[in-house]
């Protein structure tokens, strides 16, 4: 029950966000909002809370984001009802379209930069910690007397609070040197010296290998720390996180356009909610972090020229802008119908991949 909440309140929050910026971008620009509802009314299902002179308010049966209706658009309602207002979608030039269509998208990168921004700022800056998990056979950390399991808090007198500093604080030193290493190992702190390896491609080791990604996936509260940081960088971390996780989401799907990563790989719902368990059980930064993630992740998705989603009615509308004409109302419908049918196809796919990864 825990987890599935966990589900809601990250899923549902980022949903939501993402159709609030299409209803009030269409009313921005003139354009009626039938419908707007917190949750999904799928089959009529939902509370009516206010009917107002233009907007229906309410609450979906099915607690999954929200529903956001604009007059006169083709969406996976497949309502028909066109009445050719001017407070209708097709009613507006192509930049107020693209402007309705593209406030989702854009309100997913803003709350995804505000929750980096408030983790960043509150928490710090989330960095893997300088623990030898490991220790190479024969190496300098071991016949030094290293063990696994230590904490390395300085080398040569400079604080070490990262993973990360290990190696750059050995790019000062010089070949043959001998260096000083303060680790804490069960709440003791000593201090040896050797002298470390250089290998073939000229970079200095001590022998101590980091904590294998599966360890830390699964325990992250021992082995991730956070080191405080100023509200500037913050500031760019909060704009440099979400760009990363694009980049990252561009080559995972280059990567299965090309065939490099197989299609058992895309993970859904189920897969999603086991996730935001996890973070809410590892504490609010991760939690935070991960709705961060899931909002820019559903950003980029929706922003891709596919049909039925929003980078899909934006293409038609740029069309439409190019052509100068509107494209034929049937077959509007017959490609929301098609893009309906592909979606609904995928969602049984990595539905059945969730559920075959659990067993």
């Amino acid at each position: 029950m825990y987890t599935f909440l966990a589900f809601i309140a990250i899923f549902g929050g980022v949903v939501f966000i993402h159709e609030l910026g299409h209803f009030l971008a269409a009313r921005s620009v003139g354009v009626r909002v039938d419908k707007f509802y917190v949750g999904m009314d799928l089959f009529g299902l939902g509370y009516v809370l206010h009917k107002g002179q233009e907007t229906e308010y309410g609450i979906g049966l099915f607690p999954f984001g929200g529903y956001c209706k604009i007059a006169g658009m083709v969406d996976e309602s497949l309502d028909p009802t066109v009445k050719g207002s001017d407070d209708e979608f097709n009613s507006k030039n192509t930049f107020e379209k693209l402007w309705i269509l593209s406030a989702g998208v854009i309100m997913n990168f803003i709350l995804a930069i505000v929750l980096f921004f408030a983790v960043f700022t509150i928490y710090g800056e989330s960095t893997l910690a300088p623990i030898a998990y490991d220790i190479t056979k024969d190496g300098p950390a071991e016949n030094a007397g290293l063990k696994p399991g230590s904490l390395i808090t300085k080398i040569n007198k400079q604080n070490i609070n990262s993973w990360s500093d290990i190696s750059n604080n050995l790019l000062n030193i010089n070949q043959n040197e001998e260096i000083s290493i303060e680790y804490k190992l069960n709440n003791q702190y000593k201090t040896v010296s050797l002298i470390p390896d250089l290998d073939k491609d000229n970079r200095f080791l001590i022998g101590i290998k980091r904590v294998p990604d599966n360890i830390i996936e699964s325990n992250p509260e021992q082995y991730i720390v956070f080191n405080k940081i100023n509200l500037l960088e913050g500031f760019k971390m909060s704009i440099i996180a979400p760009l990363n996780i694009i980049i990252m989401q561009m080559r995972g799907l280059s990567q299965l356009i090309s065939g490099n990563v197989g299609l058992d790989s895309l993970g859904g719902p189920i897969k999603i909610t086991q996730m935001a368990g996890q973070a809410a059980q590892f504490g609010l930064s991760y939690f935070l972090q991960f709705m961060a993630m899931i909002s820019t992740i559903l950003g980029f998705m929706n922003i891709l020229p596919i049909p039925g989603l929003d980078g899909g009615h934006a293409l038609i509308a740029i069309i439409e802008g190019l052509a100068r004409r509107e494209i034929p109302f049937k077959i509007k419908m017959i490609i929301q119908q098609i893009a309906i049918f592909l979606i609904l196809g995928l969602t049984v796919f990595v539905l059945g991949n969730d559920i075959k990864n659990l067993f």
